[in-house]
């Protein structure tokens, strides 16, 4: 307000003395008025997606199923696929405009580990199968030696595959951290 109010008597001032002066500082407070509307703008901008960042902390955190990937040994041995449950909330939940960062370089990462995930997921559904225990699954171990190519394939697949969406999240995390300044 105050600011507006400053430019409109500078541009007053030019009117009805237009020298150097009167004109500089019409200058110098546009310069300044846009300065903090843009200013308002990114940090209008930097508020929403600090909220996004949390939520995504609270659906995804580091000590979920992205530990659980991360440590997990997918050589024949059987998993729980409850454990696999923050991938299935965020390709349900996080592949919408609502949950867009506005910010270019995060959301790009986040379309990335996204991607990641359901080819993840789609590997997990495809490829393992059900053991004796409801709700577990696995690579079956038989695999190893009647098709050994196809285990040793699934299961590279998995593990490459984890590894890389362990490294993009936390990526992502540090980047919104230093981004958002959280």
């Amino acid at each position: 307000m105050f600011n507006g109010l400053a430019l409109l008597i500078g541009v007053l001032w030019f009117i009805f003395k237009p020298d150097f002066e009167p004109a500089l500082t019409s200058l110098a407070l546009l310069a300044t008025l846009i300065g903090l509307i843009v200013k308002g703008r990114v940090s209008s901008a930097r508020g929403v997606d600090r909220e996004l960042f949390q939520q995504l902390r609270q659906y995804l955190p580091s000590d979920g199923s992205i530990a659980f990937i991360d440590t997990n040994n997918f050589a024949g041995f059987s998993f729980a696929l409850a454990r696999l449950g923050d991938l299935d909330k965020f390709v349900n939940l996080w592949d919408d405009a609502e949950h867009e960062f506005l910010n270019k370089k995060l959301e790009q990462k986040r379309k990335q580990l996204m991607r990641l995930v359901k080819e993840y997921l789609s590997v997990i559904a495809l490829q393992t199968f059900p053991t004796h225990t409801p709700g577990w699954n696995s690579v079956p171990e038989e695999w190893e030696i009647e098709q050994p190519d196809r285990f040793d394939a699934v299961v590279n697949k998995l593990h490459t595959l984890a590894g890389q969406i362990v490294e993009l999240h936390q990526d992502l995390f540090r980047t919104a951290r230093k981004k958002l300044k959280c």
